[in-house]
């Protein structure tokens, strides 16, 4: 395919987990940590990756995940209206969706876009919380590191 861009995008059941003090007063390492602890608690909805080549053609696709229970995993209450109000229905997702692992390891082992980093451009809408849970998706539901510098500067393996 030759991708050149990479435009990621992730609905998630809003955030659970705030701070008292203005996000922007936040150091880089207190909002990496809020949005950890949000990613870690949270189950991503709906992944959504466009590909641009190089020459201009585009391919797109969105993925459903099954994993969220409305009932019985944390969420903001909030979110899910607003997500409910643009067409997505949480509930639909569990009964139709596909496994979050499963496609995390698609995206790892066979896509060719996680692990090819050279040459890609990476496009986010809400770039932490975005790039997070795609980690998170694409590790398996594994917690991300600690520390944001110990953050993956390759691909996931």
């Amino acid at each position: 395919m030759g991708a050149r861009y990479v435009a990621v995008n992730v609905h998630y059941p809003g955030i659970v987990h705030h701070t008292v003090k203005d996000h922007n007063a936040l150091t880089p390492e207190q909002r990496y940590a809020l949005v950890k602890v949000n990613v870690d608690a949270l189950k991503p909805l709906q992944v959504g990756i466009a590909v641009c080549n190089r020459h201009g053609g585009i391919q797109a696709w969105e993925f459903n995940l099954c994993d969220f229970r409305r009932h019985s995993d944390p969420h903001d209450a909030n979110s899910l209206a607003y997500l409910a109000g643009r067409g997505l229905d949480v509930d639909t997702l569990a009964k139709q969706g596909v496994d979050a692992r499963r496609l995390g390891a698609i995206l790892l082992g066979y896509s060719g876009l996680i692990g090819h980093w050279r040459g890609l451009s990476w496009v986010t809408y809400a770039g932490a919380h975005h790039v997070a849970y795609l980690i998170k998706v694409v590790t398996g539901g594994r917690p991300l590191p600690n520390d944001v510098g110990t953050l993956p500067r390759r691909p996931v393996q």
